[in-house]
């Protein structure tokens, strides 16, 4: 059963983390994962901010469980998505 859908098209980047440590992105139950997928860069990106050059790197943060630069099937391996860290 699919709860919720949103589709959003012409993303350089699917989710991006920038100067935060301990996020998680998706989970182990099947409703808390993510399908990340068609993006022209990076499926997931978890940088510093690089607006302030003392900033620490995030660290911490957790990916599990999601489908990234897959369709919806599972299968199908969409281009340009990718994990950067």
């Amino acid at each position: 059963e699919v709860v919720a859908l949103k589709v959003a098209s012409s993303n350089y980047t699917g989710i991006k983390i920038v100067g935060s440590s301990g996020n998680i992105i998706g989970g182990a139950q099947f409703t808390d994962r993510n399908f990340i997928s068609g993006n022209s860069g990076a499926g997931i990106w978890i940088t510093k901010d690089e607006q302030n050059v003392a900033a620490p790197v995030p660290t911490g943060n957790k990916i599990i469980g999601n489908f990234i630069g897959v369709d919806f099937s599972g299968n199908l391996i969409e281009t340009k998505s990718t994990l950067y860290q």
